[in-house]
């Protein structure tokens, strides 16, 4: 290791000061640019008229006013129960949970079916479900 002159460290500490500041300026402008990108996506979900909602194994995580207004549940109440024995007639349970199945872990997925609302009411709803993933062993499904 060759000596260095004084000047030479100081030098050298100075630009990796540049770049220490650079790099905390950059994750300042990323911090903000998420932020900026969570205010879009959640006004956008949040004010569009189609249910949209997102569902782990564990249950439901996320649920926008839309879908609120068309089943009548507020959010609260729903997450994390198991929606099989909440929106479906027990005759049903059987066949959803086989159509479940088969659409977990699936890119995209769509289908009919009916649902009852919170007053017991049948609606028929459309579904179309995009598998995305946030952890390795964790599948979770956005539907709207």
């Amino acid at each position: 290791m060759k000596n260095k002159t004084k000047a030479q460290l100081i030098d050298k500490i100075r630009r990796l000061e540049k770049r220490v500041n650079d790099f905390q300026k950059s994750e300042i402008i990323s911090k903000q640019m998420l932020k900026d990108s969570d205010i879009e996506y959640r006004t956008l979900v949040e004010n569009v008229m189609d249910g949209i909602y997102i569902i782990s194994l564990k249950g439901f995580e996320y649920v926008n006013p839309a879908f609120e207004q068309i089943l009548g549940y507020k959010a609260k109440e729903i997450y994390n129960k198991d929606w099989f024995n909440i929106f479906f007639k027990p005759e049903l349970v059987d066949e959803m949970n086989s159509i479940w199945s088969s659409a977990w872990g699936a890119k995209s997925h769509s289908y009919n079916n009916p649902i009852l609302n919170k007053a017991g009411e049948e609606r028929i709803i459309s579904w179309q479900t995009s598998g995305f993933y946030e952890e390795e062993d964790e599948k979770k499904h956005l539907l709207l």
